[in-house]
């Protein structure tokens, strides 16, 4: 059964729904030791919020996002490990229910998106400073789509390989929720976009998102001389690379000195190793890219990354594309959609169901 059995048989007339993860799949190393099944990812109940702290607030969840880490944390193979029991998800958007009493920046009933550990439930305690109040023509679902994604892809192609207009950036993975991310901020910067995929029916959205070519490894596995003709011969300037495998030392020949290679992550479940020859050569920067760690470390000003992608999201240069919605009693389902590459772009959990995450109200 999904929900978990409990020793109590009390009936309470407000619970709250929540995903539970009480114990993990896979060897906690290998991405492909998860058989791809999520049975550990249950659901539970317990009685709504009674109150809240006095710098918190509580959130009726509309729409949690599903991102490829939450899938990795299942078996212990992602670089932050919850303590167990948790419930899965670190983004989300919904509706303030209740204040605390010295929260001044919001009301009861403002509509917000959250970036907090815990959020696949039908309602969230979180504190007031990690709500922001999304633009009015953002559903639900893109609002809880924002965070994860576009914080990533900014800072890999701002921050770190510096992307300017004039570059060309390849993104590997396109059709995905990362990659796609990453195709709208190169939008936003002005650059030159080639994007990857292993489908044509989902590159063709990802051209419809302002990608300017799209390849097909899968059909074109040595796509190192199409990727050079498409960059006016030259090679790519900039690599946003989430997918690994074998696609990394394809790409490194088709790079022009002086690239700027984003590792990202590694989807794929390989990890390759570099061809330092090649690296020598084309005088290739290797960047490896982890947003959060960046603002910790201070090598990154969180403040103006936000600044920055709020201001996009207000002028409609950024907009989430959302292809999967599930209920909360379909988060299993909703993990194996994103493990089987069903997903183009991003994969939401509705804990209030379909047409409330796609509401604007």
């Amino acid at each position: 059964a999904l929900y978990e059995s409990r020793s109590d048989s009390h009936v309470y007339q407000k619970m709250r729904r929540f995903a539970i993860v009480r114990e993990l799949l896979g060897d906690g190393d290998r991405t492909e030791a998860n058989p791809g099944t999520y049975s550990n990812v249950l659901l539970d109940t317990e009685p709504n919020a009674g109150r809240c702290g006095p710098h918190a607030v509580v959130v009726e969840v509309r729409a949690a996002t599903v991102n490829y880490p939450d899938l990795l944390q299942t078996v212990g193979g992602y670089q932050h490990k919850p303590s167990l029991p948790y419930t899965p998800g670190t983004e989300a958007a919904g509706i303030v229910t209740m204040v605390g009493e010295e929260v001044d920046m919001l009301r009861v009933g403002d509509r917000v998106a959250v970036a907090a550990m815990g959020c696949m439930s039908t309602e969230i305690v979180v504190p007031a400073s990690v709500c922001w109040k999304f633009p009015e023509h953002y559903s639900f679902a893109e609002a809880a789509s924002f965070s994860t994604g576009y914080a990533t892809a900014y800072h890999c192609l701002v921050e770190r390989a510096g992307l300017t207009k004039k570059d060309v950036v390849l993104v590997h993975g396109a059709t995905g929720g990362m990659g796609m991310a990453a195709v709208h901020i190169a939008r936003c910067v002005g650059a030159k976009i080639i994007g990857t995929g292993g489908s044509d029916e989902k590159l063709a959205v990802v051209r419809q998102q302002g990608a300017d070519h799209v390849i097909n490894y899968n059909r074109d596995p040595q796509f190192h001389a199409t990727i050079k003709q498409a960059s006016g011969g030259h090679g790519v300037d900039v690599v946003f690379d989430p997918v690994g495998g074998s696609v990394f030392e394809e790409t490194l020949r088709a790079v022009r000195y002086g690239c700027r290679y984003c590792i990202v992550g590694f989807t794929s479940g390989i990890r390759p190793v570099a061809r330092t020859n090649l690296v020598l050569i084309k005088g290739i920067s290797l960047l490896g890219c982890r947003a959060g760690e960046a603002v910790r470390q201070g090598q990154a000003d969180q403040n103006v990354r936000l600044a920055t992608l709020r201001q996009w999201a207000t002028d409609g240069k950024l907009r989430p594309h959302i292809s999967h919605t599930y209920s909360l009693e379909e988060v299993q389902d909703a993990f194996r959609a994103l493990w089987d590459r069903k997903v183009i772009g991003r994969c939401v959990v509705a804990p209030h169901g379909a047409e409330a995450a796609r509401s604007k109200l």
